[in-house]
C-alpha cells in the first residue's frame, strides 16, 4: 500500500519552496494547511479515507463510466471494501486496496460478479 500515491490522488502536495534563502518542505493538504512532515496514514483511519479519498473516489468513478453501468460508485467501492473485509483487512485498509485498485486502473469498475 502506497500510502503517499494515496495522498497524492487526495488532492495532497509535496512542496519544496525557499524563503528568505531558506528551503522548506512541508505537504500542503487540500484545505490549505501545511504539515512538515507527513500525510495521514489512510489505511489506519477509515473516518480519514472518508473525509480525504471518498469523494475523489466516485469522481473518478463517474468519470471512467459515466454512468453506464448497473452498479453505482458506492456500491462498486463498498464492494471492493467488502472483498477487501471478508479476507480479513480491517476496514481502513480494505477501502484504502480498493481505491489504489481504481488509481492503478484496475480491470474494470464492476466486481466482476457472475450473475445468473
Amino acid at each position: 500500500m502506497d500510502n503517499k500515491k494515496l495522498a497524492k490522488f487526495g488532492g495532497f502536495k509535496w512542496v519544496e519552496e525557499y524563503h528568505y534563502a531558506t528551503l522548506k518542505r512541508f505537504w500542503l493538504y487540500p484545505d490549505g494547511t501545511k504539515y512538515h512532515s507527513k500525510v495521514p496514514n489512510f489505511t489506519e483511519s477509515l473516518d480519514t479515507c472518508f473525509k480525504w479519498l471518498w469523494d475523489k473516489a466516485i469522481d473518478a468513478l463517474n468519470e471512467k463510466h459515466h454512468f453506464a453501468m448497473k452498479e453505482t460508485p458506492y456500491t462498486i467501492l463498498f464492494d471492493r471494501m467488502r472483498e477487501g473485509m471478508f479476507a480479513g483487512k480491517p476496514p481502513a485498509l480494505a477501502l484504502c486496496l480498493a481505491i489504489e485498485k481504481l488509481i492503478d486502473g484496475g480491470n474494470d469498475a464492476s466486481t466482476d460478479k457472475s450473475k445468473g
